[in-house]
């Protein structure tokens, strides 16, 4: 029974480890500059808003960058507790995201509004099943 116990035990130990959680924007490292491939949404407009996209921290795929897709255009890549900072142009936009290197998450797309002189800001995660997912978050 111990052995079994301890079975149980090592698993959860192992899965709780593997789950991704979200980052606090304090918390976030910005994304280094090597891996920004596009400046389109890098420069603050008048009417622009701003939209966070923060990679979750944790063990799932972290040696893998997930690239940042707006509208169908690469980006950027984040790896774990990272942030990217965009200022966007008013209006509903769409964020993908797909993993890059030797880790398959899957694509994972997602409708972004964006409003004049706002914040708005967006969790990248990957579950238990390595699909990765964009989405608004609280964090």
């Amino acid at each position: 029974m111990r052995v079994n116990l301890a079975i149980v035990l090592a698993t959860c130990l192992a899965l709780a480890g593997c789950a991704t959680e979200p980052v606090s924007t304090a918390d976030a490292r910005p994304v280094p500059a090597d891996r920004i491939h596009s400046a389109a949404y890098s420069k603050q407009a008048p009417d622009s808003g701003t939209v966070l996209i923060k990679r979750d921290s944790g063990m799932m795929a972290a040696a893998c960058a997930v690239q940042v897709f707006i509208n169908g255009s690469l980006i950027a890549e984040l790896r774990t507790s990272e942030m990217l900072v965009l200022y966007m142009p008013p209006g509903e936009h769409i964020a993908g995201t797909r993993s890059s290197g030797i880790c398959y998450s899957g694509n994972s797309e997602a409708p972004i509004v964006v409003k004049p002189r706002e914040t708005r800001a967006y969790r990248l995660s990957i579950d238990a099943g390595g699909t990765s997912r964009i989405g608004p978050t609280a964090f």
